[in-house]
């Protein structure tokens, strides 16, 4: 005859099997966190890279696209319509020259010299 192993003996092997199974989860849920954390430490370092080779290493051709994109030159054609003052005299207008329509106008000085001189003064008091 075989021995079999009594109801105590078959308890404490269950129990056994049950702490061992139950440390087994444990053991899984804190490797699956280390894996975890090992996966992002990897994806910050991936990009803590990535940005010290745009920001450093970069640097020149971002900030000449920068440049390129900020200051733009573009030529207004300034064709204007003539400025009279009050009493119908010219004091500014349009000049077409040889490369396109140049602008003439007074300066402060000679506008304040045509309003200002004595006989432009005397005149339009006679007047």
């Amino acid at each position: 005859m075989s021995a079999q192993p009594s109801s105590a003996a078959v308890r404490k092997l269950r129990v056994k099997a049950k702490k061992v199974a139950g440390n087994s989860s444990a053991g899984n849920a804190t490797k699956r966190l280390y894996i975890l954390g090992a996966i992002l430490c990897f994806w910050l370092i991936v990009v803590a890279l990535r940005l010290v080779q745009l920001e450093i290493f970069q640097y020149g051709q971002f900030e000449r696209r920068a440049m390129k994109q900020q200051q733009r030159t573009t030529d207004i054609s300034p064709s204007r319509g003539v400025i009279y003052d009050r009493n119908g005299h010219e004091l500014a207008m349009s000049i077409t020259g040889k490369n396109g329509p140049l602008v003439a106008s007074f300066s402060v000085m000679q506008l304040r010299q045509r309003i200002w001189h004595p006989s432009t003064r005397i005149a339009a008091v006679s007047a």
